[in-house]
């Protein structure tokens, strides 16, 4: 949230929100998209970025 807040000085309330208090359908938008990433590019080892 950190990197965020230094790029919008209003950012809007879903850039920042909590997980849980995302809607259902934005969580499933999010979940979708990463685990996409994680089958196309494989999961990061632990420590590596």
């Amino acid at each position: 949230m950190a990197q965020v807040l230094r790029h919008l000085t209003e950012p809007k309330p879903e850039y920042v929100a909590e997980w849980q208090d995302l809607p259902a359908w934005q969580r499933d938008v999010y979940t979708y998209v990463f685990e996409s990433i994680e089958q196309r590019f494989g999961r990061p080892r632990c420590g590596e970025e």
